[in-house]
């Protein structure tokens, strides 16, 4: 069994209207792909995505141009393999 992704903001999950956050999702190192994924009419959808190609097990995404419609709940989930993958916790991005 593999352990769960961690998801962070790297300095707050509050965030200015039109600032920038960087959220980080901390992988493992058999994962080829993660995705960021927001919350949005009580489903999960992906906004990114990052491939791993390289020794790196922490993908970083970043949110420019912060509004109400990017605020909310977020979660990375990474695969491996065709079919096997996992789930965040989830991160509350709020804007002030």
């Amino acid at each position: 069994d593999f352990p769960m992704p961690f998801i962070s903001a790297k300095s707050s999950p509050v965030i200015p209207l039109d600032g920038s956050v960087k959220i980080q999702c901390q992988a493992i190192r058999e994962a080829y792909l993660t995705q960021l994924m927001i919350l949005k009419n009580s489903t999960y959808r992906e906004i990114d995505r990052k491939l791993k190609f390289w020794n790196k097990t922490d993908p970083e995404f970043i949110i420019n141009h912060m509004d109400t419609n990017k605020a909310g709940r977020y979660r990375c989930q990474y695969r491996i393999g065709q079919y096997m993958f996992r789930y965040s916790d989830t991160l509350e991005l709020v804007v002030t």
